[in-house]
């Protein structure tokens, strides 16, 4: 099974990749997903992106 996951804005929508270049920019880094929601057979609906950011 394929899929396109994406993320639900106000605005729109945008791709797991669009997320991720929009969080680099205001310094964050993706570390990976939780997954949220699961259907049958283990086919993920839903996940959670993780980022991280250096404070020091």
């Amino acid at each position: 099974m394929v899929g396109t996951y994406y993320y639900k804005t106000e605005n729109g929508k945008l791709s797991p990749r669009q997320v991720i270049e929009d969080m680099a920019e205001k310094g964050f880094r993706y570390v990976g997903n939780v997954p949220v929601k699961q259907v049958g057979y283990g086919s993920l609906i839903e996940y959670d992106m993780i980022f991280e950011r250096d404070d020091r």
